[in-house]
């Protein structure tokens, strides 16, 4: 399984808690940073920023722009 994260600021603080789980749990997660899902096959947690703050409708509209690039696998 792999889990798609779009986010912005709060996303942030986010991703820093799942290091901090990461930490206590010595559980190795993969955690990848980026908006070409196809550079990325092996890993199960890809992240990326979306739109910009403040503008939610661009926000909405990236994030589904990005999501129709998703590889079926």
């Amino acid at each position: 399984m792999k889990v798609y994260f779009g986010h912005q600021s709060v996303g942030r603080n986010i991703l820093e808690g799942l290091e901090t789980w990461k930490e206590e749990t010595k559980i190795d997660l993969e955690v990848t940073e980026s908006r070409d899902f196809s550079t990325v096959p092996g890993s199960p947690f890809v992240h990326f920023a979306i739109g910009n703050n403040g503008d939610l409708r661009g926000k909405v509209d990236d994030c589904v722009s990005l999501v129709e690039t998703i590889p079926s696998e």
